[in-house]
């Protein structure tokens, strides 16, 4: 399978993986080609809490056969939220 496009790698950690602007093709034995993009599966679903370089594994599945390609992240820290200001 392959994975192209212009996909963001800096991502936001904790937050959902996402794969948006990746497309994902399979090619066959008869070298045909489709789209799989919208049955691809994400593993892990999250980047984990730790900003850093994480890797994305995509995954396609047909008759029981599994394809699949990395891509890294930039994982940076979430931004903190300001604190609400206490009443007196």
């Amino acid at each position: 399978m392959t994975c192209s496009g212009s996909w963001d790698a800096t991502q936001v950690a904790g937050e959902d993986v996402d794969p948006s602007g990746l497309t994902f093709t399979v090619t066959y034995s008869d070298d045909t080609t489709d789209d799989v993009t919208d049955s691809v599966t994400v593993s892990p679903e999250q980047w984990a809490s730790e900003a850093g370089t994480q890797t994305a594994t995509f995954s396609y599945t047909e008759n029981g056969e599994t394809v699949s390609c990395t891509k890294d992240a930039t994982v940076t820290e979430a931004a903190e939220e300001p604190e609400e200001p206490t009443e007196p």
